[in-house]
């Protein structure tokens, strides 16, 4: 099974391996957002890669000492993160290269793109969203309002994606005088 580490844990499990790097079943459980089911299924494929990791960098594992951090950063902050995230944003760069780039997962890029667009009244998601399908969306906004994506997203046959409704709606609410 080939899937990215943030697909199968999130941000915060994975800051949290880079902290303790644990070097055993036992101690992969005491990471935050590991349990049994994941310890069982992707175990054996972490733990091999940090200890890889720290094999090859000399570093010490399992460290559980609240007080220990580790001596490297694995990330920039959440304000960097998001900082340069929205200056990819505007360059017209993707959530995915965006997600990359900034050692986030996509669904936290995804956040960070339609924080983007609202607040800086973006009305045009080509970058980001088919111009046909940001018509479609239009279409569907205009028969079902735009205050909900749920309405919109049935007006569609389910069959379009929620992020890319909520960037267009958000893009189409842009394009209306604020009161």
């Amino acid at each position: 099974e080939q899937v990215p580490p943030y697909i199968v844990f999130g941000d915060a499990p994975l800051r949290d391996m880079g902290r303790k790097r644990p070097s055993t079943h036992r101690s992969f459980l005491m990471v935050e957002g590991v349990g049994k089911k994941k310890c069982e299924k992707y175990g054996d494929l972490f733990l091999e890669s940090i200890n890889d990791y720290c094999r090859k960098n000399g570093l010490e594992m399992d460290i559980f000492n609240g007080a220990r951090r580790s001596p490297i950063k694995l990330k920039p902050s959440m304000t960097e993160a998001k900082e340069e995230a929205f200056k990819l944003f505007k360059e017209g760069r993707d959530v995915e290269t965006v997600a990359k780039q900034i050692e986030r997962a996509p669904t936290t890029t995804q956040g960070y793109l339609a924080e983007y667009i609202d607040s800086h009244g973006v009305t045009d998601p080509s970058p980001w969203v088919d111009p046909d399908l940001h018509h479609r969306i239009g279409q569907a906004i205009e028969k079902v309002g735009g205050e909900r994506l749920r309405p919109i997203f049935e007006e569609l046959g389910e069959e379009v994606p929620y992020d890319q409704i909520r960037v267009s709606a958000t893009c189409w609410k842009n394009q209306m005088p604020r009161d």
